[in-house]
């Protein structure tokens, strides 16, 4: 058990995973690849026209917002290793530090928008914001280091707006963020010129999304341990996924459909794809050989999607390889 807890340890560190990683040899055959890597960037990928279809760095943007009419949830960036604490006050001079006990939260990597991190910041009986104070912090692999403190302080269909500063109150802002009905999601960076950022494409035109991203595993006693991990995401927007490891990935065909149970749940891709050998803080990846993910597309088309490598061509670890094929009906 205690050599199971120091490998999670070391597992959970942000500069990287590990100090070294080992190249294993790639998969030779028709092979699609994402060329940056998933450790700092995120590319979205369209099934339809077999091609990533937009970029752009991990650490490009803080808060999401949900972009419908009707939308109200905000999720928060755990790709740069973040997290919320609620501080269950509303008065937003008063929260200059966060106590050592603080609880820490982080979306859930499902993509439920029932659990994320910031919760019901409007009232359950009058729909009226809180006006609770949230602290947005960064882990640094030990712990979550505040970074800016915020109050959520309207929603409509077509706005949301909210007040930050900095811990000890410098750097005040109000910002009125525009949806964008056409995008799950709108984006909003702390970063110098602070402000809403294009992340994501348009909603029906990507299936899958390859980054880090934050998600909670067990140890043997059960206890949930948070975990940085290096996956496959999928569109929110009526992608679905299965997940074969019986048959061979050439026989699958429009037959087999109706006999996988899909989950629309956004980590139904994940990490899994892939196993990791530890040898002191060095690791060896490897492609589980019988996982075929089936994918019910943005468009309603199924495809089948193999990973066959996480090596680029020098021997760097973050750049997923795989096959993908359209399934004829």
């Amino acid at each position: 058990m205690l050599k199971y807890l120091v490998i999670l340890l070391i597992m959970i560190m942000l500069t990287s995973c590990f100090k070294e990683d080992i190249p294993v040899m790639p998969h030779e055959g028709n092979e699609l690849s994402i060329t940056e890597s998933i450790y700092t960037h995120r590319s979205y990928f369209e099934l339809a026209s077999g091609s990533v279809v937009a970029v752009n760095p991990v650490e490009a943007w803080d808060l999401g917002f949900e972009s419908s009419k009707t939308g109200w949830h905000i999720i928060v960036n755990s790709g740069r290793y973040m997290g919320i604490w609620s501080s269950h006050s509303t008065g937003f001079e008063g929260i200059t530090s966060v106590p050592s006990t603080a609880v820490w939260k982080f979306d859930k990597s499902d993509g439920n928008k029932d659990s994320t991190a910031v919760g019901n910041w409007l009232s359950p009986e009058t729909g009226i914001p809180s006006g609770e104070v949230y602290v947005l912090g960064i882990n640094n692999g030990v712990k979550y280091v505040p970074y800016r403190k915020i109050v959520f302080l309207s929603v409509s269909p077509g706005t949301y707006s909210f007040r930050y500063s900095e811990m000890n109150g410098s750097g005040e802002n109000t910002y009125e963020i525009t949806k964008d009905t056409t995008r799950n999601f709108v984006y909003f960076s702390f970063s110098d010129g602070a402000g809403s950022v294009i992340i994501e494409p348009e909603k029906t035109g990507w299936d899958v999304v390859f980054t880090q991203y934050a998600t909670t595993l067990y140890t043997d006693d059960g206890i949930p341990t948070p975990y940085f991990v290096r996956g496959g995401l999928s569109n929110p927007c009526g992608v679905e996924v299965a997940l074969d490891t019986l048959t061979a990935y050439e026989e699958i065909s429009s037959a087999d459909i109706q006999r996988f149970p899909f989950s629309p749940n956004e980590d139904a891709i994940g990490y899994d794809w892939k196993t990791v050998q530890i040898n002191d803080v060095s690791a060896t990846y490897s492609i589980r050989q019988n996982f075929t993910y089936i994918i019910k597309s943005v468009t309603g088309d199924y495809y089948k999607l193999r990973f066959t490598g996480f090596y680029d061509d020098s021997g760097a670890p973050g750049y997923p390889r795989f096959e993908t094929e359209r399934i004829e009906k």
